[in-house]
């Protein structure tokens, strides 16, 4: 275990110096990715982890809004927010993926738990490399390397996008993405 343990820590911190490597995705690494369908798919792929723990994954997806992005990275980041989601949330919780459509013509993507929160202090950290919040109340069957909201960050980073977290201590919280209008292709309705 400790093996395989070291080889997530080796392939995260690869991940993130590729990842920091680069300025912005160039356009000829981007293509039209339908949002609603890869969250759908990667949702599918966490109830494995879900249902050991009776928490049920809602969907709250408005259709038809594809992103420009490199689909590898998107769906990396909507599995790291949805896993983190389920380690630290309760037996029987929820975990919500949302999207939508804002006016200003940017599409809002959230991951939302109903887990212990993230103390306000902790916050401006928990991007950083190696984190973790509370470390001396940690629970020791939480096991992973601190590198996931790293990662997150730096592919949100990659696509223009920002990403913002709101919590609130023993009310859960809610990670928002949000993509910028001009990386937002709307599919055409057909009559």
């Amino acid at each position: 275990s400790e093996t395989t343990r070291l080889e997530r820590l080796v392939r995260g911190l690869l991940d993130i110096s590729r990842l920091q490597s680069a300025e912005k995705l160039k356009v000829s690494d981007t293509e039209p990715l339908p949002l609603a369908e890869i969250i759908r798919n990667v949702a599918e792929k966490l109830k494995v982890k879900a249902e050991p723990k009776h928490i049920t994954l809602k969907l709250q997806l408005e259709e038809g809004i594809q992103i420009l992005g490199n689909g590898d990275q998107i769906v990396q980041l909507i599995l790291l927010l949805g896993d983190n989601a389920i380690k630290y949330s309760p037996e029987g919780s929820y975990v919500r993926y949302e999207t939508k459509l804002q006016t200003n013509g940017s599409v809002e993507m959230s991951v939302v738990d109903n887990g212990p929160g993230i103390p306000e202090e902790d916050i401006p950290f928990i991007f950083e490399r190696f984190y973790k919040v509370d470390k001396s109340h940690a629970q020791s069957s939480l096991k992973g390397t601190g590198l996931g909201l790293a990662i997150a960050r730096e592919i949100v980073r990659m696509h223009g996008a920002q990403i913002e977290v709101f919590s609130q201590m023993g009310m859960g919280t809610r990670f928002v993405i949000t993509f910028p209008a001009e990386t937002v292709v709307r599919e055409e309705r057909r009559s």
